[in-house]
C-alpha cells in the first residue's frame, strides 16, 4: 500500500469517519478491481460506498498530501467557519507564514457566497490597523478561491472565553477597549 494511501486511511479512522472494518472492505474491493484491470483510489471507493462524504475526503486529501494553492503551501488547519476553512500556510518563495482562507467547494456554487467572499477579501486588503488582521492577497488558484491574511500567533477571544469561562464585566470591558484603542494588551 502506498504511503499516502496508508496516511489517508489512518487519518480517516483516527478521526472516526470510517471504521477499520470499512477500510478492510474497501481494500478488498480495490484489490479485486485491480485483479480485473481496474484501478481506483481508496478515497473514491469510500465515497462511492457512502462511508465518507466528498467534503471529508477532500479535507483528508489536503491534510495528508500537503495542499498547495498557487504560491501557498498549507501547513496545518486552524479553523472552520460557515464559508470555508482557514489554514496556516507558507507563501513561497518568501517563506512568509500566513493564514489562508479557502472558500468551501459547496459555497463556490452560490454566486451570493462567492461575491461576499470576494468583497470581504477586497475590503480586507485595503485596511491597515494594528487591531485588525491585515489582508494580503486573494484570488483563485488550483480550483480554490482563497483569501490570504497575516498570521497572528496567539489566542482569539473565543479561546480566551473557553479557557477562562464567562468574563467578568471589568475583564470584558478591558478587552473591548483594547480592541477599539490603538494600543492592545489583554
Amino acid at each position: 500500500m502506498e504511503d499516502t494511501t496508508k496516511k489517508f486511511l489512518d487519518a480517516a479512522v483516527e478521526r472516526g469517519w470510517v471504521t477499520p472494518e470499512q477500510v478492510e472492505e474497501i481494500l478488498r474491493i480495490q484489490q479485486t478491481m485491480l485483479e480485473v484491470g481496474v484501478s481506483q483510489r481508496v478515497e473514491e471507493l469510500l465515497v462511492r460506498k457512502g462511508y465518507l462524504d466528498e467534503e471529508r475526503a477532500d479535507r483528508l486529501r489536503r491534510d495528508v498530501a500537503g495542499l498547495r494553492v498557487g504560491k501557498y503551501r498549507v501547513i496545518e488547519r486552524l479553523g472552520e467557519g460557515g464559508a470555508g476553512v482557514v489554514y496556516k500556510a507558507v507563501q513561497e518563495p518568501l517563506e512568509r507564514v500566513v493564514a489562508i482562507k479557502l472558500l468551501s467547494r459547496a459555497r463556490v456554487s452560490s454566486a451570493d457566497y462567492l461575491d461576499r467572499f470576494r468583497r470581504e477579501a477586497r475590503v480586507a486588503v485595503t485596511l491597515n490597523h494594528q487591531n485588525i488582521v491585515r489582508g494580503l492577497d486573494y484570488g483563485e488558484a488550483d480550483g480554490y478561491h482563497y483569501f490570504v491574511m497575516e498570521f497572528v500567533e496567539g489566542e482569539n477571544l473565543n479561546q480566551v472565553i473557553r479557557r477562562e469561562g464567562m468574563l467578568d464585566e471589568k475583564r470584558a470591558f478591558t478587552i473591548a477597549l483594547s480592541i477599539a484603542s490603538p494600543r492592545t494588551s489583554w
